[in-house]
């Protein structure tokens, strides 16, 4: 769907704003050409910058991805230990009780 706009007769906010503020012409062309000279000494030194960002954002992910790892290898190997502990207590408690099921109360 495309919409129509309508041209009012009424003048906008902006139209007021224009009409009471006007530009001068003489500095949208200094303007002009300091945003161009600026923009091509981004462009000069962006793809230099660029690769040195790319690069220690590389190696920063590196690292977080290293400490990740290890941190859930240490959890793993708690989890493993803490596993092998509640199946010794488990081993422990049924050779206990296996006697007394033998045996029952009077």
């Amino acid at each position: 769907m495309s919409a129509v706009r309508k041209e009012s007769s009424v003048p906008s906010e902006i139209d007021n704003m224009e009409a009471e503020y006007p530009q001068s012409d003489s500095n949208d062309s200094t303007q002009m050409s300091d945003a161009s000279s600026k923009s091509r000494k981004r462009a000069r030194y962006s793809s230099e910058d660029d690769s040195k960002r790319k690069l220690s954002k590389l190696e920063r992910n590196r690292l977080a991805a290293k400490k990740c790892r290890d941190k859930k290898k240490k959890v793993f190997e708690r989890l493993r230990c803490d596993v092998d502990t509640l199946r010794n207590d488990k081993d422990l408690l049924s050779k206990k009780v296996k006697p007394l099921l033998l045996f029952p109360a009077s």
